[in-house]
């Protein structure tokens, strides 16, 4: 698998990116840079979202302080791994913790953009996959949780739901209902509520074109972040586009068990890593609503067994939509 994943590589043109890192890691760590780092290094280093670099990413930060003869870094970075893909959580021999000298670390209280009912439903979600987090995994309820709402944020609430359709074609129709349903509550503009979709088939131009025919308003698909302002009307995102990102409604598309997590092409080694990302994309995408939550999903396929925990506990409500 990896010489044919190097053959494609070297067909396209294309680097993998810890090459390119460690490349860079050469050069970095040669005479002229450390002669020029004198003049064009940095006296303090302030990172967020660290978990989003691997450990040859992280690593790079040493080299791009003025004084390479430092043995502790300066630099300050924030972590959640809670939001970090591909990450089990694991933090007794992370670089990060480990690989920049001595450090002071500060775990500070939670204070969550999301409403109270959401704040909850993540929670339930994140307790869901600790027991596929080894023993040290970084929960961010288990500390002290604040919340910033006030009465008139709080009358814009709606709870999480969940709501099932019969089958894929009434669930993308009964998207409507929806977005008009958390218009109405919120008050809000169109790019201040956010589609996130969880099907491959659905993270694409044609698929918002044919959504913004459905729905009579404008739906644009966004791969980067940045063009999230321009947007004039409903964002339609991935789970992997969005971090960084809030919205003041969200509404997961395609939730369903086969989707979240995935069945189809997954192989019995890899189902227990599926599951995690499921239920890491499902936190990450979840976290990211202020006022309203809105997860769709078809009952051909079933309830996510991802939601099971939340729907047990009462942290969702569960609708099943019957079209007449």
């Amino acid at each position: 698998m990896y010489s044919n994943y190097q053959k494609h590589l070297s067909e396209w043109g294309n680097f993998d990116v810890d090459d390119v890192v460690i490349e860079a890691l050469s050069r970095l760590n040669a005479p002229v840079w450390r002669r020029q780092r004198l003049y064009d290094g940095f006296d303090y280093i302030i990172v967020d979202e660290m978990h989003l670099f691997n450990r040859n990413e992280q690593s790079v930060f040493h080299y791009l302080t003025r004084d390479f003869n430092l043995k502790d870094i300066p630099i300050c970075f924030a972590i959640d791994y809670a939001q970090a893909f591909g990450d089990y959580g694991e933090t007794e021999n992370d670089y990060a913790f480990n690989g920049f000298g001595s450090s002071i670390n500060n775990s500070l209280a939670t204070v969550f953009r999301n409403s109270p009912e959401i704040a909850d439903f993540c929670a339930a979600i994140a307790a869901s996959g600790t027991l596929m987090f080894q023993t040290d995994f970084v929960n961010p309820y288990n500390d002290y949780v604040q919340t910033a709402f006030t009465t008139s944020d709080e009358k814009k609430c709606l709870p999480p739901s969940l709501f099932m359709y019969p089958d894929e074609e009434s669930m993308l129709d009964g998207l409507k209902k929806q977005l008009e349903c958390i218009h109405k509550t919120v008050q809000c503009k169109a790019n201040d509520i956010a589609i996130i979709v969880f099907d491959d088939k659905y993270s694409n131009d044609d698929f918002a074109r044919m959504l913004s025919k459905k729905i009579d308003k404008n739906i644009a698909f966004i791969d980067n972040s940045m063009d999230v302002m321009k947007c004039e009307g409903y964002v339609l995102l991935t789970p992997y586009g969005i971090n960084g990102l809030e919205f003041k409604g969200v509404i997961l598309l395609g939730v369903d068990e086969g989707r979240v997590p995935q069945i189809t092409g997954v192989s019995e080694i890899s189902q227990h890593y599926v599951r995690y990302m499921a239920f890491n994309q499902l936190y990450l995408a979840s976290s990211r609503a202020k006022y309203a939550l809105s997860i769709m999903g078809s009952s051909v396929n079933g309830k996510s067994s991802c939601l099971e925990h939340a729907i047990e506990n009462e942290k969702i409500n569960v609708e099943d939509m019957i079209i007449r």
